[in-house]
């Protein structure tokens, strides 16, 4: 709050000059929470500002400009995030088959599943809700395959497409095991 008055009365200064990963809230991060899954460097405190291998469980889930894939229009990934539901995206023609599991096993459910396709990629007839990472800035802030994405827009899990286990299972935390979601949760 004094960083944020300070700025303010500076000559010039304004709100928009105060505002930082910090004064916002977007650089806080819950790596050492046991909503986030086991990964690499889990517990390690984060790097403002520094996604070296791409976001990480309990790292804030980063945004990017992508276009629809059914009918081009501009859209952002946290607008297919947002909501009170779990988002799993995958990235890469290898996610394809994991996507389609974990939307058949918790389709009941509050997960969704999002199908992001290089704007290279064959995306044939695309899935319902797919999107097409036409600047390459989602691959950039996601380097894994498969993340989980939480209703508070953080991450919970990443995994590659050859080991997807962690994505696998994550929705059991809040959504109990496959074939035994509980439909009655929802509204």
């Amino acid at each position: 709050m004094r960083a944020t008055l300070e700025a303010i009365r500076e000559p010039g200064g304004s709100l928009a000059s105060a505002m930082t990963e910090e004064t916002t809230g977007l650089g806080i991060g819950y790596r050492w929470s046991t909503l986030a899954a086991p990964g690499p460097e889990a517990g390690a405190p984060p790097r403002p500002g520094i996604q070296e291998r791409g976001a990480l469980p309990g790292d804030r889930a980063p945004d990017a400009p992508c276009l629809d894939a059914a009918t081009g229009g501009t859209t952002h990934l946290h607008r297919t995030c947002a909501g009170p539901h779990t988002t799993v995206l995958g990235f890469g023609p290898a996610s394809a088959a994991v996507l389609r599991e974990v939307a058949v096993a918790y389709g009941n459910a509050d997960v969704r599943t999002c199908r992001v396709y290089a704007p290279h990629e064959d995306r044939g007839t695309p899935p319902p809700g797919s999107l097409v990472d036409d600047q390459g800035h989602a691959a950039t802030a996601y380097t894994t395959a498969l993340v989980v994405v939480r209703p508070d827009h953080h991450v919970g899990a990443v995994a590659s497409a050859d080991d997807p286990g962690p994505v696998r299972e994550y929705p059991r935390r809040p959504y109990g095991a496959p074939g035994t979601v509980d439909v009655t949760r929802q509204g």
